[in-house]
């Protein structure tokens, strides 16, 4: 799974500790890219950084990485990556 976010809560349906548990109970990695980038009124960086729930500290517990992008013209740059990542996983069993 791929979450790509601005990483801002935009009132979630679901809480920051709901979240945690719903992602330790999948048996696969979820990988997410966070989109920083300013906006024409402003600097969204700050808000960013104030939201505690952000990709960071809910995704690498499913075993997934979080990438930061801070030029959405690197995006697919990221992606690439994370593809990459993927097809070297395997089982064991």
């Amino acid at each position: 799974m791929l979450i790509i976010s601005d990483g801002v809560d935009n009132h979630s349906r679901y809480t920051e500790r709901e979240t945690k548990r719903l992602i330790a109970e999948v048996d696969f990695p979820i990988y997410g890219i966070n989109v920083w980038q300013p906006q024409r009124s402003g600097n969204r960086y700050a808000r960013q950084c104030q939201d505690p729930a952000t990709l960071d500290t809910i995704l690498p517990p499913s075993g997934g990485r979080v990438f930061d992008v801070k030029n959405v013209k690197r995006l697919s740059a990221a992606a690439e990556l994370i593809s990459e990542e993927i097809r070297y996983e395997y089982v064991l069993g």
